[in-house]
């Protein structure tokens, strides 16, 4: 009997495997480049105050292997962030090359401090909601 439910849990286990793989968390390290160049593989920008980074409508994290889109962080906020490097934590979708951000970390000499975090942008959109209701 224990062997019926070995042969049958197993395929079973291998099945539900990539759904317990896919909840984890992925951390990609990178820089912040526009789509543009980053799909055309045009050389970095140097600096923030160069025009084609205006002119980028879409930003993504470059991680030399391949870049990565974060569909829940703001372009503004992405924008400000241009040619730095990155940590990036959040679910990865592999299929869309992009990850659904829980946080961003910003890498200043050798340390990494948050700049942008879901779980922040939750709390701050709470907060404007219940002003708005309170008017």
């Amino acid at each position: 009997m224990k062997k019926i439910i070995a042969l049958i849990m197993a395929p079973l286990t291998l099945a539900l495997l990539p759904l317990v793989a896919t909840a984890q968390e992925t951390v990609l390290s990178g820089t912040v480049r526009g789509y543009v160049a980053a799909a055309t593989n045009a050389p970095p920008v140097v600096d923030k105050d160069d025009p084609a980074i205006g002119a980028e409508r879409a930003f993504v994290v470059d991680t030399g292997d391949g870049y990565y889109f974060l569909p829940n962080v703001s372009t503004a906020r992405l924008r400000q962030h241009a040619t730095e490097r990155v940590r990036v934590s959040g679910h990865l979708d592999g299929q869309r090359r992009s990850i659904r951000v829980s946080k961003i970390e910003l890498q200043r000499g050798d340390q990494w401090n948050q700049i942008w975090s879901k779980k922040e942008q939750d709390r701050k959109q709470a907060a404007r909601e219940r002003r708005y209701l309170q008017d």
